[in-house]
């Protein structure tokens, strides 16, 4: 109990004391000066601005009625001009210019009895047939630049010009500046009586707005206003070209208001500034009103205030004190179990039920904190145990991924990667960081053309064993084939794939080996049954030409012919060596060779037996590593390899380089050289830039007999020889080439290290 009790009367202790009374006094005359102050604003601020905006409505209106009145003088003259020049006399009088119209329709008179300023009859081409400008009231002609004498320029305003199909354009109606102050103008195409064309020309009436016409309109609105001229130093406010009117409301003293609005010209551009005064009888209207408001309202909140406090002393505050009292007693005794007794029927009584009811609940609370509590401590601990063990658990399934000898990604059904170890990332040549911003489609373009998603997924979340190759794409845009195997995995809660992608370029590489050599077995002994039997009978065929060639005339014509059979035999016989040479078997006999030596000789023959046409070019070191193989099969190698190279050319100009070098890092050649991972190498390079090789045929040039040539060229050994030679002498063959531009051939053999460079 003591527990409860020390808070309480510390609190009443600490704070200085105010009553309940005191405050709702306080609140009361607060909420009457909030609600005066409420009323002043919306007297203020809404419905004096309603009448000073009923105000300005009034006062615009007036200078509207200024500016309408203006446009429908305007419009009568639009509708004396339309008249005029919609009259068949004006029509043939534009056209022939007959002084009998002049003097019947165009005299002073006219002026005076239409009050008309100026009267202008143009032709189509714009000159003048007749125009006068008048005084009125001096009775003296005018001139102004804005209408010439004889021609209106082509882009004069108040020129009406017919469209491409002989039809007038829009009528002109509006208003001029002009030397003699504003004018109302407006100009209509000349037609016939029925409205008929085609236009022969424009007339242009015109009526200045001078101080007798500003009385006029006065008269006419009731509108007490002024007009001057436009200029952008004394505007008192921006207008655009529009046709809506803008207006300017300016407040002159507390009685009159002015109201300021451009008038367009028929150019669009503002002409005059029309004035209006306006009385402001409506604003002290609205101060009187707004006055009378605040007083009432004031007096109406002092009584109301009154009768409030009685109110609530009677019905809110005397119970409450003894609720407060009854408080008090439980903080100084801390006995929970009394209770209030009260009678009232409101709120206040229901307050004080609910306030028992709070203390006997305060009482079973006090009891189950400390269980609620026990039990707390105890969930807590285990979720703590739990989360330490999750994250051990991710933290061992990451190191053994990290650990792992193949490439392992952790990617969701969309194929979005989440997890990828360092394997994955050297193996495709991408930072961690990138490669988590790819997904499946981007490392495997291939499986979706293939539609592999579609296929396998279903098969993983049926937890179906998922196995399949396919080739991946590193980040340079290379290929390489790899074993994918695929299972679901719970991982940080979500339902992920796990991917464990295995590097397949080796094995590919020994079973493309493997095959190589099954097929080269099999056609070692075919060659070898063929070989010897050709041979037998070239023997024969020999013999029987050299016998035949000893024995007759050597003018005979046989004798030619004879020849050309000792000649193919001979070829025939090349062809029979290089069978017999591809289809033995036997020991190399692998001495220090220096390779350097090998293909310059081979070079200094082939160039004795070539054109001139082709040259090689030789970059061949002296610091050349040397080798353990046979220089015998060596030379044959380089005979064939600049053979085809020649062939390639065809004899015409051309070029072959063949070049050699020292290869110090195996992985620089890692994708191209096969085996030979390990040690120093040596490169042989043999580039020409003949016909090039269709790349429909790069996968067969090793196969014995594989040729594009007819039999004369030869049999399809050659490069089969070569591919023996390089493979028996521990080496690894490439190819390049492309049709028209050449081909390129690099050979690598192993360096023979800590060997004498004994030169063979």
């Amino acid at each position: 109990m003591n527990c409860w009790k020390r808070p309480l009367a510390g609190r009443w202790k600490d704070k200085k004391f105010m009553s309940i009374r005191t405050k709702i006094g306080i609140i009361l005359l607060c909420a009457v000066i909030c609600f005066s102050v409420a009323e002043y604003c919306v007297q203020q601020f809404i419905i004096l601005p309603g009448f000073f905006s009923l105000e300005r409505d009034e006062a615009v209106k007036d200078t509207d009625r200024v500016a309408k009145a203006i446009n429908n003088e305007i419009g009568h003259l639009k509708s004396l001009c339309k008249d005029w020049s919609g009259w068949n006399d004006t029509y043939n009088f534009v056209q022939n210019g007959n002084s009998q119209y002049i003097e019947s329709n165009l005299a002073l008179s006219t002026f005076t009895n239409n009050n008309l300023n100026l009267i202008y009859i143009c032709n189509a081409a714009g000159q003048v047939v007749w125009g006068k400008i008048y005084d009125i009231e001096a009775e003296t002609e005018l001139d102004l630049s804005l209408f010439p004498k004889d021609v209106f320029p082509s882009g004069h305003p108040l020129l009406i010009k017919a469209d491409g199909r002989n039809q007038p354009e829009k009528d002109i109606k509006g208003l001029l500046i002009t030397e003699a102050g504003p004018a109302m103008v407006s100009a209509t195409p000349i037609l016939t009586s029925k409205n008929e064309g085609p236009p022969w020309g424009t007339m242009i009436m015109g009526r200045f707005l001078n101080a007798d016409m500003v009385g006029k309109i006065g008269e006419q609105t009731q509108v007490e206003f002024s007009l001057t001229p436009f200029s952008a130093e004394a505007a008192l406010f921006k207008q655009e070209k529009k046709e809506e009117a803008s207006y300017d409301v300016e407040i002159v003293d507390k009685d009159h208001l002015n109201v300021h609005s451009i008038f367009i010209d028929i150019n669009g551009i503002p002409a005059i500034t029309i004035t209006t005064n306006f009385h402001r009888n409506i604003s002290q209207k609205g101060y009187n009103t707004v006055k009378n408001g605040i007083y009432s309202i004031l007096i109406a909140g002092m009584g109301i205030l009154v009768l409030m406090m009685l109110s609530l002393k009677q019905s809110i505050l005397n119970p409450i004190e003894k609720l407060g009292h009854h408080v008090f007693l439980i903080q100084k005794t801390g006995d929970l179990s009394k209770r209030l007794i009260s009678s009232n029927n409101d709120e206040i009584g229901k307050l004080t039920s609910a306030f028992n009811d709070m203390v006997s609940w305060i009482q079973q609370s006090a009891a189950d904190k400390n269980q609620i509590n026990k039990q707390l401590r105890k969930d807590i601990d285990k979720r703590k145990q739990a989360e330490a063990a999750l994250v051990e658990s991710e933290n061992r399934f990451r190191t053994m991924i990290e650990q792992a000898g193949d490439a392992v990604f952790l990617h969701d059904a969309d194929g979005n990667f989440r997890v990828v170890n360092q394997t994955a990332c050297e193996r495709l040549g991408y930072e961690k960081s990138m490669l988590l911003n790819l997904s499946i489609d981007d490392i495997d373009p291939e499986a979706v053309v293939r539609g592999d998603k579609k296929k396998l997924i279903p098969m993983v979340n049926q937890n179906k064993p998922v196995v399949f190759e396919t080739r991946h794409q590193r980040r340079d845009g290379t290929f390489i084939p790899v074993e994918v195997s695929l299972a679901p995995i719970k991982y940080c809660g979500e339902s992920l794939i796990l991917s464990i992608v295995r590097d397949m370029t080796e094995r590919k590489l020994m079973d493309d080996q493997i095959l190589q050599s099954h097929k080269m077995e099999a056609m070692t002994t075919l060659t070898a049954g063929i070989a010897h039997n050709f041979n037998n009978i070239l023997s024969v065929i020999v013999g029987c030409t050299e016998l035949a060639v000893a024995r007759l005339p050597e003018d005979n014509q046989a004798v030619r012919l004879l020849k050309k059979v000792e000649d193919a035999s001979a070829r025939a016989k090349d062809i029979v060596w290089q069978l017999i040479r591809f289809s033995q078997k036997h020991e190399n006999s692998t001495l220090p060779v220096r390779l350097v030596l090998v293909v310059d000789n081979e070079i200094r023959r082939m160039e004795s037996s070539i054109s001139n046409e082709v040259k090689i070019i030789r970059q061949l070191p002296d610091d050349c590593y040397p080798f353990l193989g046979d220089a015998d099969q060596l030379g044959i190698m380089m005979q064939n390899l600049l053979s085809n190279a020649v062939e390639s050319i065809n004899n015409q100009r051309g070029v072959i380089e063949v070049q050699l070098e020292n290869i110090n890092d195996p992985k620089a050649a890692n994708g191209r050289n096969g085996n030979l991972t390990t040690g120093k190498l040596i490169q042989l390079t043999i580039r020409d830039n003949g016909q090039g090789i269709d790349p429909a045929h790069l996968d067969r040039i090793f196969d014995p007999y594989f040729t594009t040539k007819d039999f004369s060229h030869g049999a399809g050994m050659g490069l089969s020889v070569v591919h023996g030679i390089v493979i028996n002498n521990g080496g690894f063959i490439t190819v390049d080439s492309k049709v028209g531009r050449g081909t390129e051939i690099r050979i690598f053999f192993p360096a023979a290290e800590g060997v004498n460079e004994t030169a063979t």
